[in-house]
């Protein structure tokens, strides 16, 4: 979360300091937010767990973001990372953040 905090503080995001935090506030919200027997089923129990296991699709949202047809965009970077960070558990579930992030990247 510090990571987080510092991304946010500092200025707009690159596109490998929004991978990173993306997958980073991904992997807490599911740690906090999926039901107990959702997690027994996970192969990791923590949040580097979560981002080794996942570390295909944070490598994935990187290049995704340095496409050339993609117009990356660091305050909508900025916006997703915190909408995910601090969404409910009922909004983290339904994806209610999926409309802030699909703006990081206009085509």
């Amino acid at each position: 979360m510090t990571a987080i905090l510092m991304s946010l503080l500092v200025g707009c995001y690159t596109e490998s300091e929004y991978a990173r935090d993306l997958w980073t506030a991904d992997c807490e919200r599911r740690l906090e937010c999926y039901s107990d027997a959702s997690l027994d089923a996970l192969p990791y129990d923590d949040v580097d767990g979560c981002l080794e296991h996942n570390a295909a699709s944070v490598e994935d949202t990187r290049v995704e973001t340095t496409a050339q047809d993609c117009l990356f965009d660091g305050q909508a970077a900025q916006d997703c990372v915190d909408e995910v960070a601090t969404a409910s558990c009922d909004e983290f579930l339904d994806g209610a953040f999926l409309e802030t992030c699909a703006a990081v990247c206009a085509e």
